[in-house]
């Protein structure tokens, strides 16, 4: 791909060992961002096939709690009094979040950034599918034999100009832990992150390739910390690849969207365009393209959303209906019998992989396992949860994310019934029932929510109640009517906050044959089904449906909604 062979190096025969310095002329200040020629561009532009926009910005104040003894992102809000003026007043390292590591942001800038034919080397899938274990977290080498590899399995083709992505899963990884193990993370004596191995194999690898850039979404894109037994110290990236040849390093692209989209569309080369963040310093060596400032807005401005929602490329209604490849979790489905269980046959029954949760009855969720793995073929796995305990709640959400790789959908369905009113029961029972059926449902919100708002989409359903409209007669339940009412509203108030990256709605069930009500004795039941018009109550698999809609493509513009499925009861 260049004329110049590896053994040419170095040019300045003065200079340092592998350099191009003079390449490009005496006084360049772009390396090999050169490479990027208008015919190339035009070229590049032909890479637009579908017009889906994938973001591969990591937000700004990640990562939380930065390694090699960084200062964390900050952000004040100041009010100029006594204008209504707000500013947003940033502090942060340009080594945080994604970046590239350049020799003079002016330059770059002034050339219009960087613009071309980007390819995705996803080390992260090809390891996954080929059950090679990777700890981005550790120290560990994404060896040139493995790249080769997956450049064979996934039918890679380069050109002289493109941009390098690898991811090695960092980003995913980082995202899963909490505030305390990113704290731990941080602190550690040694730096240690996965990345590619730093030899003379793979620095004549990437000059023979001439690429205009190189990133990836580790810290470091080499294997950190980069000095050590691992690395060759005379084939350090840095110093070959960013000062020697002039080719900019990017580290900590968030490459999780890009990777979904190219494995479902078997393509992994695509357009380009990454504007740089404007530096007047030509010491700073990094740039952010970074977009998603989380901020606290004033009262009229948080009101705007910012990154709307994309439509769906599908067009059929099959295509819009269909679950292929997503995650979908359902909290309460281990009865023989019940709208949690019915759910998750309907997920299924559309190509989507389940995970189910239980709280007593262990068997019950393994059996509906099973029985859902065997009658339609997708990936399906039970979890112990009590989803009233915030704990648990998120071990779940990190544990699914474990095993599927993502949570697509949620569906809080779990709950219990009540049986006295406010004066008849106790004060125990009513926390029990609040608990239980409505903060239950912010337990699973808050802890789904980040991952939701990471990814840039999601569908959160809540299993509310036909309750949370009317008052039910002749039982006494107030507490149950309470929380199935905050369940609605919450699904409302959610729709709003998450306008930007995910739908929320709710489903409120009437009298449904589900079990929980067996209880109750035969002449209320007989009154109950003299108040719905249809005569009685719902079968489980009539609300399945509805279910599907709202975790899939078809309801891409329904959010914020209460479906009400109680055989008419509220019309009379």
């Amino acid at each position: 791909m260049t004329e110049i062979p590896f053994e040419a190096l170095p040019l300045d025969k003065a200079g340092p060992a592998g350099n191009a310095w003079g390449r490009f002329g005496k006084n360049d200040q772009l390396g090999t961002l050169n490479l990027l020629t208008p015919e190339r561009v035009v070229e590049a532009a032909k890479e637009i096939q579908t017009g889906v926009r994938i973001s591969l910005d990591w937000p700004l104040s990640m990562p939380s709690h930065p390694s090699f003894n960084r200062d964390p992102f900050k952000q004040d809000l100041v009010l100029r009094s006594p204008n209504c003026i707000f500013d947003d007043v940033l502090t942060f390292n340009s080594q945080g979040s994604t970046q590239w590591d350049g020799f003079r942001h002016y330059a770059m800038c002034e050339h219009g950034g960087i613009t071309g034919r980007g390819v995705l080397l996803d080390y992260a899938d090809w390891a996954a599918t080929n059950s090679i274990s990777v700890s981005a977290l550790e120290s560990e080498t994404i060896t040139l034999e493995h790249i080769k590899q997956v450049i064979k399995d996934h039918k890679l083709d380069f050109r002289t100009g493109d941009v390098l992505f690898i991811r090695s899963g960092f980003t995913a990884a980082y995202n899963k832990l909490n505030d305390q193990q990113r704290k731990e993370l941080a602190l550690r004596s040694s730096p240690d992150f996965n990345g590619v191995e730093a030899s003379e194999g793979m620095v004549r690898w990437l000059w023979e390739h001439q690429f205009a850039a190189v990133a990836g979404d580790a810290p470091s894109f080499e294997r950190a910390p980069i000095r050590g037994a691992h690395a060759d110290p005379n084939f350090n990236l840095h110093e070959w690849v960013l000062a020697g040849w002039g080719t900019p390093i990017g580290e900590m692209f968030d490459l999780e969207k890009l990777s979904e989209h190219c494995k479902a569309t078997g393509r992994y080369s695509f357009f380009l365009s990454n504007s740089l963040f404007l530096s007047f310093s030509t010491q700073t060596n990094s740039s952010t393209t970074q977009t998603d400032i989380p901020s606290p807005r004033p009262d009229w401005e948080h009101l705007i959303s910012t990154m709307p929602i994309e439509i769906p490329q599908a067009n059929s209604l099959q295509d819009l209906f269909s679950l292929k490849g997503k995650a979908i979790v359902i909290t309460g489905a281990s009865g023989p019998r019940g709208i949690g269980l019915e759910a998750a046959r309907g997920c299924a029954e559309m190509g989507g992989n389940v995970a189910l949760t239980y709280f007593s009855r262990r068997e019950g969720a393994e059996a509906n396992v099973k029985a859902i793995q065997e009658e339609y073929g997708v990936q399906a796995k039970a979890y112990k949860c009590d989803t009233s305990k915030w704990d648990e709640v998120q071990d779940l959400v990190n544990n699914v994310i474990a095993d599927f790789g993502k949570i697509d959908s949620f569906i809080a369905n779990a709950g219990r019934t009540a049986d006295a009113g406010v004066l008849d029961g106790s004060v125990e029972d009513w926390q029990n029932v609040i608990q239980a059926d409505l903060n239950s449902v912010f337990y699973c919100a808050k802890a789904v929510g980040h991952h939701f708002k990471e990814r840039g989409r999601g569908s959160f359903v809540i299993t509310a109640s036909m309750s949370g409209h009317i008052v039910n007669y002749p039982q006494e339940q107030t507490s149950y009517n309470t929380a199935k009412a905050g369940c609605i509203h919450m699904a409302r108030s959610l729709a709003n906050e998450w306008r930007d990256f995910a739908r929320v709605n709710s489903i409120s069930p009437g009298y449904v044959e589900t079990g929980l009500g067996d209880f109750v004795p035969q002449d209320i039941q007989q009154l109950w089904q003299g108040m719905i018009p249809m005569g009685r109550q719902a079968d489980p698999k009539e609300l399945k449906a509805a279910y599907v809609y709202f975790v899939s493509d078809a309801s891409s513009y329904t959010t914020g909604s209460d479906l009400r499925i109680d055989g008419g009861y509220i019309c009379r």
